[in-house]
């Protein structure tokens, strides 16, 4: 069973970051490859991931037996900075607004810098069998792999939000952080999504009893012949790992290649391999891994601790010696 750490171990090896030369400009693939280590040869993805979703479905990946993966990107400019998102509209740490199905936003907001978008499935700290919000097919894998008879599968996976920065088709930069450590409990979405539901109860055209999809609600026969109708969906967003850690972790602009992760300690524990990435410090000068204090998304005045694991190649040479 491959995990994060398998993956990251990975991108130090391989030293490529072009996706044009390695995976044809799909980012997706790139991770995906990480994850598998299938870089250079035939893809052999059913024996690493249970899940591979859609480009509209949330999350992109389930490893077999173990995390779910949600896939972003953001663009990077030329002198290495995380540039603001065209899309993006934000007026506060976490944000959704209101779409019609054509996507016409129709409320006015204020854009921020680099924040990644989530479309309408908001944030997660853990991936459930029961939340309507995922696919079927995401729904029924996660059942056969949870009540298999031979062996026990956790109720819940952790999600692994992996957010690239892109200057074209080159990866400049690579966070990976556990939405435990990166946003507040799925309830406390849930809660705002039943919110803003119900500020629509009271109107007579909206159809709010949308419990099992991805709409806010839906409005029909709004205009004088009966035709016309619309739905309105909730659209996330979150600001960048980087943004969101920047109080222990500042990126370096002048690199070719930097890369964060996150790793809160009770999960850090669980990974039989960590020793693996302990040991490649001794001969990766630019690998550093650090005890630190994170916020708790549901607290901020609380503490916990975690692992930051960071690497940087250099713009002129590249000192990885493995």
């Amino acid at each position: 069973m491959r995990n994060i750490i398998d993956a990251i171990l990975t991108l130090f090896e391989i030293q490529n970051f072009d996706l044009t030369e390695s995976t044809n400009k799909d980012f997706k693939k790139y991770i995906m490859d990480i994850f598998a280590d299938s870089f250079y040869r035939e893809d052999d993805f059913k024996e690493v991931f249970s899940y591979i979703g859609t480009q509209s479905e949330t999350p992109d990946l389930i490893l077999r037996d173990g995390d779910a993966v949600v896939i972003k990107s953001i663009k990077v400019n030329s002198d290495n900075d995380i540039l603001e998102n065209e899309n993006s509209r934000s007026l506060s740490n976490i944000k959704c607004f209101l779409f019609t199905e054509n996507y016409k936003e129709i409320a006015e907001v204020k854009p921020l810098n680099g924040e990644v978008l989530l479309n309408n499935v908001p944030p997660m700290q853990i991936l459930q069998m029961n939340d309507p919000l995922i696919s079927k097919n995401c729904r029924d894998i996660l059942y056969w792999e949870d009540n298999s008879l031979f062996e026990p599968r956790p109720p819940k996976r952790d999600i692994i939000y992996v957010v690239g920065g892109l200057e074209e088709n080159q990866l400049r930069c690579l966070s990976m952080v556990y939405g435990r450590d990166y946003c507040a409990s799925n309830d406390y979405y849930n809660n705002i999504r039943r919110k803003i539901k119900n500020l629509y109860q009271n109107e007579e055209m909206i159809q709010n009893n949308l419990e099992t999809v991805k709409e806010l609600a839906q409005i029909d026969e709004f205009d004088p012949l009966g035709l016309t109708g619309a739905k309105l969906y909730v659209n996330w967003q979150i600001k960048n790992p980087w943004h969101a850690f920047h109080y222990i972790y500042r990126r370096n602009n002048n690199t070719k290649f930097d890369f964060m992760c996150i790793i809160n300690y009770d999960k850090w524990i669980t990974l039989e391999n960590r020793e693996l990435l302990l040991a490649a410090q001794e001969t990766c000068e630019n690998l550093t891994i650090s005890p630190v204090r994170i916020k708790n998304p549901d607290n901020p005045e609380e503490r916990r601790d975690a692992v930051l694991i960071t690497y940087e190649i250099p713009e002129k040479k590249n000192l990885l010696n493995f």
